[in-house]
């Protein structure tokens, strides 16, 4: 797989997948049924990727037009964050 297990892609049926990518504002195209026949399609689809917080909440959009090392700052950033407002347990 291109990507580590945990992170996670949106999916659904096809209304779901719709109506997240009217809210995101991201694109996909569906192969046409030929293509799907013969097993010899591309699904043309934005290239993004969406930070959301444990709680579900959208946080920051990363085009491919940003720099690894900003993204990951960020990241970090944000999870320090999160982690300094979690109880431990015990």
């Amino acid at each position: 797989a291109d990507f580590h297990p945990k992170i996670l892609g949106m999916t659904g049926c096809p209304s779901q997948i719709k109506a997240l990518t009217k809210k995101y504002k991201v694109f996909f195209s569906e192969p046409s049924a030929e293509d799907v026949r013969t097993g010899d399609y591309i699904v043309d689809h934005s290239i993004a990727t969406f930070l959301f917080d444990p709680q579900g909440n959208f946080v920051e959009f990363w085009s491919s037009h940003h720099e690894p090392e900003a993204m990951c700052e960020r990241l970090v950033a944000e999870m320090d964050s999160w982690n300094s407002r979690v109880k431990p347990f015990g």
